[in-house]
Formats: C-alpha cells, sequence, structure tokens
C-alpha cells in the first residue's frame, strides 16, 4: 500500500518536472501524506483480518520473496493510475494554481484512502466485509477530518498552501477517487486472472512409445527371438 502511494508521488512530480509545469504537491503536503494520512491506513492493514478463503490458495514458490514481479508490476501500475489522475485534476481543471494545488493535494488523500479498501484482500473487494477491520475505518474517519480542517481552518492554510474550496470541487474529488478505485481494482483482476493462469498445473507430457521390431529364428533348441530397433 505504501508502495503504490510511494510510485504515485514520484511518478507525479517527476512527470510534473518534465512537463515544465508548477508542481501539484508541494513537499510539507508530501511530507503530511506520508507521516499522516497514508501511515494510519497501514497501520490499519497491517491488523486485517484474515482471509476465510486463505487456506484455498495455491503454495507458494519458496525460492519467491514477499514481493514479486507480478506484486511489483501491480503496484507500478496503481502508482501510473493515481499519478494520472492528480495530473488531469491539477492541469485540467481550469482553476488557479493554488486551488487547482489544493484539490490535488485533497484528492491524493481521498484517494488513498479509497485504495486502501483495494489493498484488503487479493480477490474481488467485495468479498470481504467493509466493515471487518474496524481499525480502517478509524483510520479514515481520522484522516478525512484532519484533511477538511487543512482545507478550511484559516491557520492552517498557508501554512500547508491551501486555500477554501466550493462544493463541486468536493464532487470531483469524490467522483475522480471512485473511478480510480473501479480502475485499480479492474487491474487487479487481470493480474489475478494470470497468476491464477500461471499456478494452473501443466498437463504431464505424452510419452513416445519406442516400436520394436520382432524378428523369429529358428534355432535347433527352439525359437528365439530378437528384438532390433527401427
Amino acid at each position: 500500500y505504501l508502495l503504490s502511494s510511494n510510485f504515485a508521488e514520484v511518478i507525479t512530480i517527476f512527470a510534473a518536472i518534465m512537463l515544465k509545469m508548477p508542481l501539484p504537491l508541494l513537499p510539507v503536503q508530501l511530507l503530511w501524506i506520508n507521516l499522516v494520512t497514508d501511515s494510519l491506513p497501514a497501520i490499519a492493514l497491517g491488523m486485517e483480518p484474515y482471509e476465510m478463503a486463505i487456506m484455498k490458495r495455491p503454495p507458494r514458490n519458496p525460492r519467491e520473496g514477499i514481493v514479486t514481479q507480478g506484486i511489483m508490476a501491480y503496484l507500478v501500475a496503481v502508482g501510473f493510475i493515481t499519478a494520472a489522475a492528480v495530473l488531469s485534476l491539477f492541469y485540467l481543471a481550469g482553476m488557479r494554481v493554488e486551488e487547482a494545488r489544493t484539490v490535488a493535494f485533497t484528492f491524493f488523500v481521498v484517494v488513498e484512502k479509497f485504495i486502501a479498501y483495494n489493498f484488503r484482500s487479493f480477490g474481488p473487494f467485495y468479498k470481504v466485509s467493509f466493515i471487518s477491520n474496524k481499525h480502517l475505518l478509524l483510520a479514515c474517519a481520522i484522516s478525512f477530518p484532519l484533511q477538511v480542517a487543512i482545507v478550511y481552518v484559516p491557520f492552517l492554510n498557508p501554512i500547508f498552501d491551501t486555500v477554501p474550496l466550493p462544493w463541486w470541487d468536493w464532487l470531483e474529488i469524490i467522483g475522480a477517487s471512485f473511478a480510480v478505485f473501479g480502475v485499480v481494482e479492474g487491474i487487479k483482476q487481470v493480474f489475478l486472472h494470470f497468476e491464477r493462469k500461471a499456478q494452473r498445473p501443466k498437463a504431464p507430457k505424452k510419452t513416445k512409445i519406442k516400436r520394436i521390431k520382432v524378428r523369429r529364428e529358428k534355432w535347433p533348441e527352439g525359437v528365439v527371438l530378437q528384438r532390433n530397433p527401427l
């Protein structure tokens, strides 16, 4: 979860620098995301109850690491999707820089809570109860009011370089977060499909039967069979 968030931050800043455009996220905002709003859900995910179908998973290759190539590709893909959404909201909204940066900053905080529910299970999200991890609910319940305070409390605005947002900006943020959640869930299902396909037992190879030619010869003592391969 944290790796995907860090990938999204790096891709966002790198793309903004390469495009020679204003940064959508400032250092103090990145510090807030990493230390507060992402840390709480990450700790809560570590307390996620085990899945009911955990014993139905096929055994892992003992030589594989904790983060396999497939998992790393999935994390990078999630980072690209999140970064693309942040850049789209920042550059295509047609707002002044301060408001656009506040939208991008708030969207990043909100969408990471949506993505946390993608990371709860290796399977479809709807097979896991929404309220089974009360620690994650508590983490989200703490993170959202803190972000709202950063946006609307006057003395916090200059610290985090934010401005109050109108209600329609929140509609864009929530709508884009749902869109990213759906795309990330779709990517997860694609990776799971290929992972299951790779783990299916391969059919045994058909062995070729070597045909032999039998030659009968008569000897005084009886019949002797000799086998000569073709």
